[in-house]
């Protein structure tokens, strides 16, 4: 009978071809793009894209059956803010997938809940730790609660334990634009022209506005409505005041006349004059197509070329 006898270089190669089977395997199952979902990571060799509502679909959490069964995989999704490069900071709705220490987890989200106390509570929601167990259907298994009806410590000690992978990463909505992230500008300002306005201030206490304090930057706001009708200024541009921009600005606030009659709720685009760093100095609004400049001093009506200095 011959025998085959395995050498160390038949062994080298034999592991080699593993090794390089077990890769291809990884590189297949890496995540592709699902519409508007991206991929965050490589997935684990055990999970495949999958998209959000079919990994944790909508329904109330319950406490952990004792049928559960064999569980083929496990999913929880969180939403997190996440840098875009080049375009600001989005939240996305993620995906992980379980990898380690699911076991440990059931184990605790096995125990029963805790009888309702008599004590205080603190008056606050505690997200109540969801994990999707996939089987031959998918059961929503929520952690033990305490006497306060929240997650009980040892069942967050669990969840947070666990070891995950991102699977897949859908944008939902941006949070701050790339424009705003490279300022020192919010994304959006409430209509202070409009509001003091209606408020009946701020209090004329000077007779004109104080100067511009050097490397002030300017945020230009285009006028809409929230949902409840009330202004809202939305970031159009900035830039930073150059020595001759703040020079020609300060040459122009004196000019700049008290007019009660001047309107502060008739423009649709605003300019937010603000210091930079630890410069001191006011915070100037001017209307740049209507009428009205606005320190904490007071308003006044600003001349024409100040406007267009402060829009160019």
């Amino acid at each position: 009978m011959l025998r085959l006898v395995r050498t160390p270089v038949t062994l080298f190669a034999s592991l080699a071809a593993v090794l390089l089977a077990c890769c291809a395997q990884q590189a297949a199952t890496a995540i592709t793009p699902l519409g508007t979902t991206t991929p965050s990571v490589v997935a684990h060799p055990s999970y495949a894209p999958i998209k959000a509502a079919d990994a944790c679909p909508a329904g109330v959490g319950v406490h952990l059956p004792e049928d559960v069964g064999s569980i083929g995989a496990a999913y929880f999704c969180v939403r997190e803010t996440r840098p875009v490069p080049g375009d600001g900071e989005w939240q996305f709705l993620v995906v992980k997938g379980v990898t380690s220490g699911l076991g440990q987890l059931l184990a605790v989200y096995g125990t029963p809940d805790a009888r309702p106390t008599t004590g205080a509570c603190a008056a606050i929601y505690e997200d109540p730790r969801v994990v999707y167990l996939h089987l031959a259907r998918t059961v929503a298994v929520r952690a033990p609660e305490d006497g306060c009806g929240q997650p009980a410590k040892a069942a967050l000690r669990a969840f947070e334990a666990l070891g995950t992978v991102d699977v897949t990463a859908t944008r939902l909505n941006r949070v701050t634009s790339q424009l705003a992230q490279t300022s020192g500008c919010s994304d959006m300002s409430k209509d202070m022209l409009a509001i003091e306005e209606a408020d009946g201030g701020p209090r004329q206490m000077v007779q004109g506005p104080t100067s511009v304090p050097p490397g002030a930057e300017v945020c230009v706001y285009g006028v809409a409505r929230d949902p409840q009708g009330l202004r809202v200024g939305q970031l159009s541009s900035a830039r930073q005041l150059t020595a001759a921009e703040t020079a020609q600005i300060n040459g122009e606030l004196p000019k700049s006349a008290v007019d009660r009659s001047c309107a502060r709720h008739q423009h649709t685009r605003f300019a937010l004059l603000q210091p930079v760093g630890q410069a001191g100095g006011p915070t100037t609004l001017v209307a740049l197509d209507g009428c009205a400049v606005q320190q904490d001093g007071g308003w006044w009506r600003a001349s024409d070329r100040l406007r267009a200095l402060v829009g160019a």
